[in-house]
């Protein structure tokens, strides 16, 4: 809001009169959204693709590159809604999953997902998916 300026050596603002706004009642249907809008800016819930091999050896999706640093957590790409991860994972193929992280106030990324299911998820397989694996090979 603008405020206008005082004449003297204080330099105060002085605030516009409550008659010069034009505050309408917002609707409880509005009033909601607004709510869900900023709890999910507040969530500090993200997920990231990963491709994992062994708990040492993950490689993170970045998708302004399209690469794969590896063990790089900082540099891969943080998606806020779980559903456009699944989305881009499921462009990317076989042998990925989604881990989920949360962000620190500092801006650190700590992982949520425990490194043992993940690698467990990556490496996972069906007979059906083997079988068509050996069926494309021959």
């Amino acid at each position: 809001m603008p405020r206008a300026r005082l004449a003297g050596r204080g330099g105060r603002t002085s605030r516009p009169d409550r008659s010069d706004t034009d505050d309408e009642p917002i609707s409880p249907k509005l009033a909601r959204e607004l709510a869900r809008q900023i709890k999910e800016i507040r969530d500090p819930t993200r997920y990231v693709i990963v491709s994992a091999f062994t708990r040492r050896f993950l490689l993170y999706y970045d998708v302004r590159d399209d690469s794969y640093p590896m063990n790089n957590l900082e540099s891969a790409t943080l998606f806020k809604r779980r559903s456009v991860a699944e989305a881009v994972m499921s462009v990317l193929g076989d042998h990925h999953v989604i881990m989920t992280v949360r962000l620190g106030k500092n801006g650190a990324i700590k992982r949520v997902t425990p490194l043992g299911r993940l690698v467990v998820r990556a490496t996972r397989r069906s007979p059906a998916e083997c079988s068509d694996q050996r069926a494309r090979w021959l």
